[in-house]
């Protein structure tokens, strides 16, 4: 039965393809981060490169995940700021890039004599996608950038899959879910490309 309810609701979701030019102007380089510790102690140079969007958000968060700074920045393209943490506890700290639909992120340690240590591990890269329900119908987009595949799998209020959706080669993903005709509820929106995977829920009951 659990088999033939999904390939009911799969064949209800009706997909459409956005328009790819939404993305046009967001094909280039992937985002990127790094940190310069200086020859000053309690000081790193920081530099972003590749933005995807003027509309950018600097967080970060110590060991505990506790959110110590945030700061939006309207720059295109490079962004560069030097910081001073003489007043940060010693500890393991970790920054926060999110330019549009992407976000980048880097850990550095302060020892108790101020210097800087950033992390030799590769800075992780998460998606984000934009996930959004309107006129009954769901739509997803990302700018992608990891050049690989991207999916949306969908799953109902008990876990089940109802839908999955793959596209064969890697580029800018935008499709168009349509809900009118599926059960009411919740439905979890997971997009992935890669390793890398994000998730939603949607309640549509009305």
């Amino acid at each position: 039965m659990r088999l033939i309810r999904k390939a009911i609701l799969s064949a209800l979701l009706m997909i459409g393809s956005l328009n790819a030019a939404v993305f046009a102007n967001d094909i280039a380089d992937d985002l990127s981060l790094t940190l310069k510790p200086q020859t000053d102690n309690s000081k790193v140079l920081l530099t972003v490169r590749n933005l995807k969007s003027t509309d950018m958000r600097v967080i970060i968060k110590n060991a505990d995940n506790a959110q110590v700074y945030t700061k939006y920045v309207n720059e295109k393209d490079v962004y560069m700021e030097m910081f001073n943490f003489s007043r940060l506890n010693s500890g393991e700290y970790t920054f926060y890039i999110i330019s549009g639909n992407a976000e980048v992120s880097q850990k550095f340690d302060i020892d108790s004599q101020g210097r800087i240590t950033v992390a030799n591990e590769k800075e992780a890269v998460a998606i984000t996608p934009d996930i959004r329900l309107r006129d009954g119908k769901v739509e997803v987009r990302l700018a992608n950038r990891l050049k690989e595949a991207v999916s949306v799998s969908i799953y109902d209020e008990a876990g089940a899959l109802v839908h999955f959706d793959e596209e064969s080669r890697s580029k800018d993903y935008g499709k168009k879910f349509n809900l009118d005709k599926i059960t009411k509820g919740s439905y979890t929106f997971k997009v992935e490309s890669g390793e890398k995977s994000f998730e939603k829920v949607i309640s549509f009951n009305e």
